[in-house]
């Protein structure tokens, strides 16, 4: 599958138990313009200049110098440049989080006022996730910031629940920044959007966007990227099959979101094959407080909650077991 078919949408399903959960990835592989592509892609600007063929002066496709055969998309606003900013709207469900993750870079560090640009908003809350001049990562609306070296390739992953953001740095799961983003009046946006419509310079390369408004999945959860999106900026045949079949080869109890939790967290595991499966959490002395599965699943990928409310503060372990394998993790209670 070449990187430009990426510029559509990718479905999962995943049957849970009696209901079935549908985690989505969708992507925009910076092969083609925003308004070319096939997500629904708006442009929002102030003064708009155009070339006579269509195309903006500092918006542009380009060759990878580093990966043969693919492309990235260059946003180019010096001083004076007319301003742009594209948006897609997402419809996030607040209650339920959603996530954005991209690949970037700055496009000549220490040039430009900002290297990228971006806001993000769940209908609830926003925030306005920035690179500072090659050095700093910030969520600004919160004034939450992180010394990052952006004149390297890195993966930034966003996530968004209720009026929580999150900021995760190439799959490290845990968060650089953390931050209650503002309140929004109504009628409120649901969206996000890259580019620039203040007085700033923004130099950036996007090699891709991914996001996907059924969870607000850290690192290590949720459905994976593919491994070949990360490594080259394509999506190979074998490994969208093997995503769509819904059959992990492996055994894996996933560290909880959030955590620490008040007063409940979720929990993701996976089955290879259909077989008695039982979760567990017990206290730190080790005695049984729940069983939150006990039940034959079928291979896949699953979910549960776990609710502490009427549990005290503390340190807590749950166990997964199946079919002959057992795996433990730790998780905290805060209250």
């Amino acid at each position: 599958m070449t990187k430009q078919l990426l510029s559509g949408c990718i479905f999962l399903l995943f049957i849970l138990g009696a209901g079935i959960i549908r985690a989505e990835w969708q992507v925009y592989d910076c092969s083609l313009l925003p308004a070319e592509a096939d997500t629904a892609w708006h442009e929002q600007a102030g003064s708009h200049d155009e070339n006579p063929d269509g195309l903006s002066d500092y918006l542009t496709v380009i060759d990878d110098p580093d990966i043969p055969g693919n492309k990235l998309l260059q946003f180019d606003e010096s001083t004076g440049a007319p301003k742009e900013m594209w948006y897609l709207n997402w419809h996030a469900d607040p209650a339920v989080g959603a996530t954005l993750v991209f690949r970037a870079k700055a496009l000549e560090p220490g040039t430009y006022g900002r290297d990228f640009d971006l806001y993000i908003y769940n209908g609830q809350v926003r925030d306005r996730f920035v690179s500072n001049d090659g050095n700093q990562i910030k969520l600004n609306k919160a004034d939450q910031s992180s010394p990052m070296d952006t004149g390297i390739w890195h993966i930034y992953r966003i996530t968004i629940v209720g009026d929580l953001l999150e900021v995760f740095v190439d799959e490290d799961p845990l968060a650089y920044l953390s931050a209650q983003g503002e309140p929004l009046e109504p009628p409120a946006s649901n969206l996000f959007r890259f580019g620039d419509l203040g007085s700033d310079t923004v130099g950036s390369l996007y090699d891709w966007f991914a996001w996907d408004v059924s969870g607000a999945y850290p690192p290590e959860t949720g459905t994976p990227i593919p491994q070949s999106l990360i490594d080259t900026g394509s999506m190979s045949t074998d490994v969208d099959q093997k995503i769509i079949s819904n059959a992990p080869e492996d055994f894996g109890l996933l560290q909880n979101y959030p955590n620490p939790f008040n007063p409940s967290t979720r929990i993701t595991f996976s089955v290879p094959k259909t077989a008695n499966t039982i979760l567990t959490v017990y206290n730190s002395v080790g005695q049984e407080i729940d069983i939150l599965v006990n039940e034959s699943l079928s291979a896949g990928i699953h979910h549960t909650t776990f609710d502490a409310h009427e549990h005290s503060a503390g340190v807590y372990y749950y166990q997964l077991k199946s079919g002959g394998n057992v795996e433990i993790r730790k998780m905290v209670l805060m209250k």
